[in-house]
């Protein structure tokens, strides 16, 4: 993969610091689970190919004309596995051009998840990603074969999975603007005719043109992008782009009825088509801009029992997956018993524990049950023993992924929920928040989701209570029989003072009863700020706390709206877009040849990215980042104006139809890497930088100090900053309304 530079570093309040392009495979069945296939993947970290996996040529073919496959385009550069097309030096018959080809030594790979992130020349010669098989004897009676079984038919099969050109001329642009794919079924008949291809996918030049959503953002020769394939069986295969299901292929069936078997080899190849043409000039090909098409990682699972020890852990790659637990299809009201099942979904880079706590309404730790998850991405239904059966009543349960045998404190992630267990004549009813925001902005009315399950009409209760315990306000709601999450708003006379610790909390009591009446109680911690935490000199209305689109502009065909409740990480309103198009805003009073970064509150629905971007900054190209997160995360793209630029466009954009996506508090600031900011007629400025110890402000001023994962360390407003006792590294300090990057060595 792409090794990590000062320029990938965010800052902001939440300064990410990604060393890994994450990516998953589709959903795993219960029982089973994901793994890599080390024997076909590869981050190209290394100085030079790695040939105890891939060859530098492709066997048994020397390209198409007027391109030959040349070892000499190869390199390891970077991070990347590079293929620079050039012009041969002398021409070799009909080859004048150099293209490349890089091919695994072996063909075993058979049904898996198949991955690769590459960006594609800009010329017009094509950046390719694809499987294919040796010719192997058809030994049955075909549906072209007259009835009998011939002993001279043969086959071969190639999945390509992704054919990308991303230069121009005489064919579609959705070679630069999509993902390409096509399943050939390669047919010698029993005459030993001339090879004849029955082709299904959505490449119409090659396959059969069939409907599927594999756009992507931008050209693909621009950024990175993922192409994937989930070969299922011998005939099926679905298609994934930039890890957004794309489309399904049933292979062509013309010939038999199960026609792709085989295991294949893997192959990254740059080539010439006859049908993109004009080819690509001598210019262009000495062009180093435009002339290199460039393979970040590729990387291939296989499905095995979720159960099945590999011997993982030590695996060869790590950091694959954004470790997480999650409940699946979730209970929340069962029967008194003293047996328990939960399905749960994990991702994990090495083996981990899994601990399932209950907790009854007390939060006493009622049972703790550890299982042993083995890396990958599985799925199981985990059994939970109780020597007694549970007592009616409402109970957590609370799902951990840790370090094997690691304690509570070393929690990697966890997950929680609430069961109502219940029997008899006991009431049955469990009250819960959704997705709460436990930082909101000072108003007079605050709305909260508020799951609940109720065995009969219920009053559903939210009450909002000072840090001293003083009653502020309250909302009741009646509701019927059966599970729901309804949205609650409280209304206040006067807008509460920012403070911390104010509780919101959720009850389910008797219709028109008191608090004596209460069933289920559930309590939240949150802390009110002021609008002053949400101001940014550039961007205006980036926390939409106006309820409305002011200084926004929208483009395309699906929606953007204003909307409160769950979706919204603090304060009272975020942005949502649904379907294809983008919410933006053009920004101004930047300063020419200047780092700055843009920070946003984002995350997604469902399992389509969506994109935050800055373009028109007068750099190179726009700068854009990819939302996949579920729940929201902040997210910062750091970028440099031109040498005469002062504005830029901001944006928040879905590719998809089906695309949905959450934004809130975007913010511009200025970074400053060295030097100083002119504050009036003096210097401000942080020095030393590097440091061992401490560093000094030159003028007495309000800062903050950052971890690089954007964790507030410490803050204050002397002029000396301490950082003794911190571990050598990277650390954010923000002063002045600048955000300096301070190295502790």
């Amino acid at each position: 993969m792409r090794l990590i530079n000062l320029k990938s570093v965010l800052a902001l309040l939440t300064m990410v610091c990604s060393q890994f392009v994450l990516a998953d495979p589709p959903e795993p069945k219960v029982g089973m689970r994901w793994v890599l296939n080390a024997e076909y993947s590869d981050e190209f970290n290394g100085a030079s190919l790695d040939k105890t996996k891939w060859r530098d040529s492709f066997n048994g073919w020397g390209g198409r004309a007027p391109a030959k496959f040349d070892p000499t385009t190869v390199s390891l550069q970077n991070g990347n596995m590079q293929i620079k097309n050039k012009k041969l030096a002398q021409p070799d018959g009909q080859y004048t051009i150099g293209g490349g080809a890089v091919q695994s030594l072996n063909e075993t790979a058979s049904f898996g998840y198949y991955e690769c992130s590459f960006k594609a020349s800009r010329i017009s010669m094509s950046t390719t990603f694809w499987m294919s098989s040796s010719k192997f004897p058809v030994n049955e009676i075909t549906k072209k074969s007259g009835g009998v079984d011939c002993p001279n038919d043969r086959f071969s099969q190639e999945l390509d999975i992704c054919e990308s050109v991303g230069g121009t001329g005489n064919f579609s642009s959705k070679f630069r603007t999509q993902q390409n794919f096509n399943t050939h079924y390669r047919y010698v008949d029993c005459n030993s005719s001339p090879e004849k291809f029955y082709s299904a996918g959505n490449n119409a030049i090659e396959g059969n043109g069939q409907q599927a959503d594999a756009s992507i953002v931008g050209e693909s020769w621009q950024d990175y992008h993922t192409y994937a394939c989930y070969w299922k069986d011998a005939n099926v295969v679905d298609f994934y782009t930039d890890n957004r299901y794309a489309g399904t292929v049933n292979v062509s069936t013309d010939v038999v009825n199960s026609p792709f078997p085989k295991s294949m080899r893997i192959n990254m190849v740059t080539e010439t088509y006859t049908w993109a043409q004009p080819y690509p000039t001598d210019a262009q090909l000495g062009d180093n801009n435009i002339n290199t098409s460039y393979y970040d990682w590729i990387r291939s699972y296989k499905l095995v029992p979720v159960d099945q020890d590999l011997g993982l852990a030590a695996a060869p790659f790590v950091n694959i997956y954004q470790e997480k637990v999650a409940f699946i299809n979730f209970n929340a009201s069962q029967n008194s018993s003293k047996n328990y099942s939960f399905e749960l979904s994990y991702q994990a880079n090495s083996n981990r524990d899994i601990h399932i706590i209950l907790k009854d309404k007390n939060g006493v730790v009622v049972s703790d049950t550890k299982y042993l998850a083995y890396a990958g991405y599985g799925k199981k239904a985990y059994a939970v023993s109780l020597p007694n059966a549970l007592a009616n009543g409402n109970y957590t349960v609370l799902v951990e992924l840790r370090p094997v045998n690691g304690d509570a404190a070393s929690t990697v992630n966890s997950a929680t929920k609430t069961v109502a267990i219940g029997g008899g004549t006991t009431p049955v009813v469990a009250v819960d928040f959704e997705n709460p925001s436990i930082t909101i902005f000072t108003a007079t009315t605050f709305t909260f989701d508020v799951n609940y399950t109720v065995d009969a009409a219920r009053d559903v209760v939210l009450v909002l209570t000072s840090p001293t315990g003083t009653w502020l306000g309250a909302k009741t709601q009646t509701v019927q029989a059966g599970t729901a999450t309804i949205p609650m708003t409280i209304t206040l006379a006067n807008a509460p003072a920012a403070g911390t610790n104010y509780k919101v909390s959720a009850i389910v009591r008797n219709v028109g009863g008191d608090w004596t009446t209460n069933l289920a109680t559930k309590d939240l911690l949150v802390n009110i700020i002021t609008q002053a935490n949400c101001t940014s000199q550039m961007v205006k209305n980036g926390c939409f706390e106006n309820g409305g689109f002011d200084n926004w502009s929208e483009w395309g065909a699906g929606t953007r709206s204003v909307v409160t409740g769950a979706n919204v990480p603090s304060g009272n309103f975020a942005l949502k877009v649904v379907g294809i198009g983008a919410a933006e805003q053009t920004i101004d009073g930047l300063q020419p040849n200047t780092t700055y970064a843009l920070s946003v509150d984002a995350k997604i629905e469902g399992t389509q990215f969506i994109t935050i971007g800055i373009k028109t900054f007068g750099g190179v190209q726009e700068e854009i980042k990819r939302i996949t997160n579920t729940s929201f995360e902040k997210h910062s793209i750091e970028f440099t104006t031109g040498a005469t630029a002062t504005t830029a466009v901001v944006y928040f954009y879905s590719s998809a139809a089906n695309g949905i996506g959450y934004a809130d508090n975007f913010s511009v600031q200025k970074v400053l890497i060295t030097g100083g900011l002119a504050v009036g007629n003096q210097l401000f400025s942080v020095y030393p930088n590097p440091t061992s110890n401490a560093v000094h402000l030159s003028q007495q001023v309000n800062w903050e100090l950052f971890s690089p994962s954007g964790q507030l360390i410490t803050a204050g407003n002397v002029q000396d900053v301490n950082l003794e006792e911190e571990t050598a590294g990277v650390y954010y300090l923000k002063a002045n309304g600048t955000v300096f990057r301070i190295v502790k060595q």
